[in-house]
């Protein structure tokens, strides 16, 4: 009986060691797989890591406004984004072929051969000015230095840094004539003596320099005016105006200029004419401009007429002439400053070369338009367009319900008028 309980006890022990070792078994398999899955779902997870990093490198990329373009250690082509590809004709597909390319006539190649890191270039191109800057770095710790080419399009700067150029030459040219003219009759005053001049004589030479002296406050005047349009530094003061009366007073206030050239000036108002929502003083400095022009430009004996209409919904004066006229290829450069179809118009017509370029810029801050019709010996047709004030407000009112609000001085004005005197339901803003 002792040898029988002897036995079963060492059956309990050996079912007691199975079985521990089939738990410790399945504990190692259990822990194993845990574990097996802890490192895939760890290399899941840094997969996904490069993968929205990658994403978000090429997102980066393709946002920016540059070309960038980078190379290997060895030389060859690794990535661009799209506006590398938008600006270059070609993307070489290694290093050395891209200096071939775009580094030959800046000097970028040969630099490179010299062991410069850092270099840079003009590459010109259809028109287009680029900068090309390439820079020796380190992509990763894994890999050898690569090189990253970036690519900027100047070509704007370009034109506006020629366009300044131009303006700062025409100005001093522009100045230096009125300002010899009047060191000259001052000096001959001098040598002179008044007395011995006659009162003829004394009285044509002050003329003369009281004309310039005009003349250069003209000037200034059209250049501080240009300036505060070029910051956006005009403050508009929009009223609700009487358009036709506006063009009729203009009209009176130069018909003494008229009658001295020998022009007969007329205003002719064909409708009714709409309120406008303008500036008064921009609305008549345009009109006052255009009627100027049309009077230095016709010879004596000659006609204006100044016609004010509606279209539609637009108001209009038409300022039409029997002067010299304009030819066609001319028609877009007379509204650039300084431009003269003949270049000795300032000496001979006088006016500073802006009157033109004042007034399409301040058609475009009433949303209006100015058009030409001119043929040369046929005289010529300015037309001033500019929209109602009831077309300004069925047009803001739409913006208003759609949940936008003007940002031009006219589009404002309206804006606070109707949210001032109408009944108007606006929408809640968008929540962010």
């Amino acid at each position: 009986m002792m040898a029988a309980a002897t036995a079963h006890v060492g059956s309990i022990i050996a079912v007691t060691a199975v079985l521990t070792a089939a738990v410790m078994a399945l504990g190692f398999v259990l822990l194993y797989h845990v574990t097996v899955r802890r490192r895939i779902s760890r290399l899941l997870g840094i997969i996904s890591d490069i993968s929205a990093e990658g994403s978000e490198t090429r997102a980066v990329l393709a946002a920016l406004d540059i070309g960038v373009i980078a190379y290997g250690g060895n030389e060859r082509l690794l990535t661009m984004n799209a506006m590398a590809g938008n600006l270059l004709p070609e993307i070489p597909t290694t290093l050395s072929d891209f200096f071939s390319r775009y580094g030959e006539e800046n000097g970028m190649k040969a630099s490179m051969f010299l062991g410069s890191d850092a270099l840079s270039g003009m590459v010109y191109l259809k028109g287009r000015t680029l900068v090309v800057t390439v820079q020796k770095r380190a992509l990763d710790q894994a890999r050898l230095s690569g090189h990253i080419v970036m690519i900027r399009d100047v070509s704007a700067e370009e034109r506006e840094e020629t366009r300044r150029k131009e303006f700062v030459a025409n100005v001093s040219h522009e100045l230096k004539t009125p300002l010899t003219t009047i060191k000259t009759y001052s000096e001959s005053l001098l040598d002179w003596g008044i007395d011995e001049k006659d009162k003829d004589a004394l009285k044509k030479d002050v003329r003369r320099l009281y004309d310039d002296s005009i003349r250069m406050e003209q000037l200034i005047e059209d250049l501080l005016l240009l300036s505060s349009l070029d910051s956006r530094g005009l403050s508009l003061k929009v009223d609700t105006l009487d358009f036709a009366r506006l063009v009729r007073l203009a009209t009176e206030r130069v018909q003494l200029m008229a009658a001295e050239k020998g022009v007969e000036l007329t205003c002719v108002v064909v409708a009714h004419i709409p309120k406008v929502l303008g500036d008064r003083a921009s609305l008549e400095r345009i009109v006052i401009n255009l009627l100027t022009n049309a009077i230095k430009y016709t010879d004596p004996g000659g006609e204006i007429f100044a016609y004010v209409g509606t279209i539609v919904d637009d108001v209009y004066v038409k300022v039409k002439d029997t002067g010299q006229g304009i030819p066609p290829e001319y028609h877009e450069h007379v509204f650039k400053r300084f431009f003269r179809v003949d270049n000795t118009g300032s000496r001979r017509f006088g006016g500073t070369g802006l009157g033109l370029s004042i007034v399409r810029e301040l058609a475009d801050l009433h949303r209006g338009k100015i058009e030409l019709k001119s043929e040369p010996g046929r005289g010529s047709e300015f037309t001033l367009l500019i929209p109602g004030k009831r077309k300004v407000l069925r047009d803001t009112r739409i913006m208003l319900l759609e949940g936008n609000r003007p940002v031009d001085a006219v589009g404002r004005a309206a804006a606070d008028e109707i949210e001032e005197n109408e009944d108007i339901q606006l929408p809640a803003p968008l929540e962010k």
